[in-house]
C-alpha cells in the first residue's frame, strides 16, 4: 500500500494481531493513515472487508468455502509429497557417504550393511511421520 508516499508493508506501518480464529484487528501506530491502511487491504483484493472502528481496524475472515477446503486439501499433499522427496534425497546423500566408507580401514562390510539398514529405518519413519502429519491436516481442514 502506498503510505506517506512510498510503497510499505502493513507490518511496517501497524501491529496486527487475532483476537480469535475468524478476525484479525490492525492498530496502526500513526492514526492519520486508517483509512489508507483499509483502501489498501480493499485493493489487494483478498476478500476481505476491512471496518474501521476508531483507531484500529476489524477484518473478518470469511468461513472457506468447500471448493476451498479442498484446494487447501491439495496443497497439503503437495507440500507432503515435496517433503519426502527432500527426505529421500537426504537419504541418497547419506547412503552416497556411507559406501564412499567402503574399503577405509576399521569400517567392515557388515558395518556398513548395518548403516544403510539404519538409514533405511530412519528414512521410514520420517517419511510415515510426514504422511501423519499430512492426513491430520487435510483431516482438519476439510472438516467443518
Amino acid at each position: 500500500m502506498t503510505v506517506y508516499g512510498s510503497r510499505m508493508r502493513l507490518k511496517e506501518l501497524a501491529s496486527i494481531s487475532a483476537p480469535d480464529p475468524h478476525s484479525l484487528l490492525v492498530k496502526p501506530w500513526d492514526t492519520n493513515i486508517l483509512e489508507d491502511i483499509q483502501k489498501g487491504i480493499q485493493i489487494a483484493n483478498l476478500g476481505l472487508n476491512p471496518v474501521v472502528d476508531s483507531t484500529i481496524i476489524r477484518i473478518s475472515i470469511p468461513p472457506l468455502t468447500s471448493e476451498q477446503r479442498q484446494e487447501k486439501a491439495k496443497l497439503v499433499d503437495q507440500k507432503a509429497e515435496s517433503a519426502k522427496v527432500m527426505a529421500r534425497q537426504v537419504r541418497t546423500a547419506s547412503k552416497e557417504e556411507i559406501e564412499g566408507k567402503k574399503g577405509s580401514s576399521g569400517v567392515s562390510e557388515d558395518d556398513i550393511h548395518l548403516s544403510m539398514i539404519e538409514l533405511q529405518k530412519i528414512t521410514d519413519e520420517y517419511i510415515s511421520q510426514i504422511t501423519q502429519f499430512a492426513e491430520n491436516r487435510k483431516k482438519e481442514i476439510t472438516t467443518l
